[in-house]
């Protein structure tokens, strides 16, 4: 038995009991003892390891009949114990294979591991075939747990960047890509640390945008409601907070300021729609002076926010920066 290919079937043996979670404090100690039978080359005390293994709880880990077989085949009358030892171990991982619930495709190592129990003469050499694809296999698997775990705790502030994980997950799955799901981790706890700026904000479309702001207030405990943006007469959202009710133009805006006329449009909305108490201005840039000085006119009623505000707004609360994927 080369080191090579033994440092690899038992890295990739303890990966693969450590993915598939074993149940019981018996399995644990038996694929101690097998991991350790492997790597001395040993077969001292296998059938009394199997007859206390049959004792334990863990007797669903393995089937003994085949166990048995195991021990009477001529790898141990050749005094072949490497041979042995690796098809234990190749069932045992069969088994904690089929147990587990796992992402990604590992058809083809379970039947290679399952040929391992049937006919362990090439055991040493199988086995280190395909423990390096079932290793690899486990680590996408639980990597792609964590990220979808991740995503999950997000709050997403771009429609859509829920989806992109998702659909980067199932990339990296069928291309057996590591370095994929590592990226996308990356990427979500650099959102989930990272204060926003204006930059993200221009990350989102107008409809995205109006979105945003409405995400914003509810953050801030309003409640809200989109307008159809076929009619909403310069109304994007609707909020409300303690009987007080608030219109909200938001503006997507690249490149220029939003204007005083502009200003002047939004503030006649008050006389237009009974019941309101303000109007909200949003904007991803700024306003000229001549609309901040509109607004000075009637401010107790309109509320300005430019881009600067909206970041700061923002990164008080858990929604996230858009992910750059």
């Amino acid at each position: 038995m080369t080191e090579g290919w033994k440092n690899e079937v038992v890295e990739s043996l303890r990966v693969v009991a450590d993915g598939c979670e074993p149940e019981t404090t018996s399995e644990r100690a038996l694929l101690g003892r097998l991991v350790d039978g492997l790597e001395r080359g040993r077969i001292d005390g296998a059938r009394s390891l199997l007859e206390a293994y049959e004792r334990t709880d863990a007797t669903g880990v393995l089937d003994v009949p085949t166990v048995h077989r195991l021990l009477s085949a001529d790898a141990v009358a050749e005094d072949r114990p490497a041979v042995l030892v690796a098809a234990l171990a190749a069932a045992l991982a069969t088994t904690l294979v089929d147990r587990s619930t796992s992402m990604v495709d590992v058809e083809r190592p379970r039947e290679r591991l399952g040929a391992v129990a049937e006919e362990p003469t090439d055991a040493p050499e199988t086995l280190a075939e395909v423990a390096t694809a079932l290793a690899t296999r486990t680590r996408l698997d639980r990597s792609a747990r964590a990220v979808l775990e991740l995503a999950g705790e997000t709050s997403f502030a771009r429609p859509g960047d829920e989806r992109r994980v998702a659909d980067t997950v199932e990339s990296a799955l069928a291309a057996t890509d590591l370095r994929s799901l590592a990226a996308v981790a990356a990427e979500l706890r650099r959102v989930t640390d990272a204060t926003w700026s204006r930059s993200d904000l221009l990350r989102f479309d107008g409809l995205g945008f109006e979105r945003l702001v409405a995400d914003l207030y509810e953050a801030y405990g309003y409640e809200t409601r989109l307008t159809r943006a076929s009619r909403d007469m310069g109304i994007d959202v609707v909020v409300e907070s303690d009987g007080r009710r608030g219109l909200v133009q938001a503006k997507r805006y690249e490149g220029r300021k939003v204007t005083g006329p502009e200003l002047s449009k939004y503030v006649a909305l008050l006389s237009l729609f009974d019941a309101t108490d303000f109007v909200v201005v949003a904007t991803t840039s700024t306003f000229t002076e001549q609309a901040r000085q509109r607004r000075d006119l009637v401010a107790d009623c309109v509320r300005l926010l430019d881009g600067e505000q909206l970041v700061t707004l923002l990164s008080g609360t858990e929604l996230v920066p858009p992910l750059q994927l």
